[in-house]
């Protein structure tokens, strides 16, 4: 049940063209080692090290501000599974690579942390899935509060690295993993062993958004747990082996937070740590588009609430984070796959409940739990909304 339920946690897309959304937490990755870096994107924070000096990849605090206060998050990049410092990568190209990159943002695109899998370099050589050991490289995000996030992040090479690669995020601290997604690399120079057939340069899309390498993922932090991406390089039957499919690299990533200002919490459950509550959509009351999602709830009845005030009272096995003038939306219906999701729909609201532009209204979702224990009900963190017209 419980890789089940981390893997409802997730929905991926791959981004093809698409523009992300805007971030509050943005940062870019630079060698202090290789062709004069630093080198960084305006609009970025800096995560600075050098290549493959293991003591500089120390845990960095960055401010984010999410759109409800200030938050400092920790970053830690880690290589799990070796100790050769010589798998730790911080890669800056020189000038002559970077010209082959016509489009934007070549501070972002010029540098990326990553992992070297050969063995010669400490790594465990070539890995298809089938033998052989991964070469892990560990992002992991410490301190996000409770909320649905938008992960953005660049994967490209000036140079000629095109590894495929692929991705798990745990919002459990690694204690289990989402689905695995799988991703090549981009690179825009000429040549290489082997030589990628397919280099995007940025001419016709110079935005590095627009990469087919960019991976997008969404994931939902329960404001407790650390989040922990983690990403290997393999081989596949269609390009063969050889150096620049054997490293990884990411240039930088953007982090966003959805609709919202997540509050209180939802207890420990009989299917997990805890539901919590976010939201998608928008909050404008002329769309009408909102969608409340619970997740990790078990699978039995429930309600959404949404009221005037916050809290934090005991309420069955957990906490009434809604209060004031309390009301429903909808009526009782079974969560399904441990999620329960409800979209909002403002002409059918009640008369003293109405929703207006300009209005700031809390909302939650309570649910049976008899597996839990007695009393056998409990409710998900909450979620403070302002509307807008």
């Amino acid at each position: 049940m419980k890789l089940e339920l981390t893997t409802l946690l997730f929905v991926v897309a791959l981004v093809w063209g698409a523009s992300p959304a805007a971030a509050q937490l943005r940062v870019d990755f630079n060698s202090t080692t290789q062709d004069n870096g630093p080198h960084l994107q305006a609009g970025f924070q800096p995560y600075d090290a050098g290549h493959e000096v293991a003591a500089d990849f120390v845990p960095t605090v960055f401010p984010a501000d999410f759109g409800f206060g200030v938050y400092q998050v920790t970053v830690t990049p880690d290589w799990p599974n070796t100790t050769d410092n010589r798998v730790r990568q911080m890669i800056d190209r020189g000038a002559g690579y970077d010209s082959n990159w016509v489009g934007n943002e070549i501070d972002l695109l010029t540098d990326w942390i990553g992992c070297d899998s050969r063995t010669g370099n400490g790594g465990h050589g070539d890995w298809d899935r089938v033998s052989g050991i991964p070469t892990y490289f560990t992002l992991t995000l410490s301190g996000l509060p409770a909320a649905g996030y938008e992960w953005l992040s660049c994967h490209h090479d000036t140079e000629n690295v095109w590894a495929d690669f692929q991705v798990e995020v745990s919002v459990d601290g690694g204690a289990s993993w989402g689905p695995v997604i799988d991703m090549e690399m981009t690179s825009s120079s000429p040549g290489g062993s082997p030589a990628n057939p397919n280099t995007q340069a940025g001419g016709s899309n110079p935005d590095p958004h627009d990469l087919s390498s960019t991976l997008q993922v969404s994931f939902v932090a329960d404001g407790v747990s650390d989040v922990v991406l983690r990403f290997a390089p393999f081989i596949d039957a269609a390009d063969g082996s050889g150096v620049h499919k054997q490293l990884f690299g990411m240039n930088s990533f953007e982090l966003s937070a959805d609709l919202g200002q997540g509050f209180c919490i939802g207890a420990p459950n009989s299917v997990g740590t805890g539901a919590v509550l976010w939201a998608s959509g928008s909050s404008s009351v002329a769309s009408n588009d909102l969608v409340l999602h619970s997740q990790a709830v078990p699978d039995t009845p429930g309600l959404f609430v949404y009221g005037t005030g916050q809290g934090q009272l005991p309420f069955g096995q957990g906490f009434a984070c809604v209060t004031g003038q309390l009301h429903f939306i909808g009526s009782a219906f079974f969560s399904t796959q441990s999620a329960a999701v409800l979209a909002v729909d403002y002409g059918t609201l009640p008369a003293t409940g109405q929703i207006t532009a300009g209005s700031t209204w809390h909302f939650q979702h309570w649910y049976r739990d008899p597996a839990g224990g007695s009393p056998a009900f409990n409710a998900s963190s909450g979620l403070s909304l302002v509307f807008v017209p």
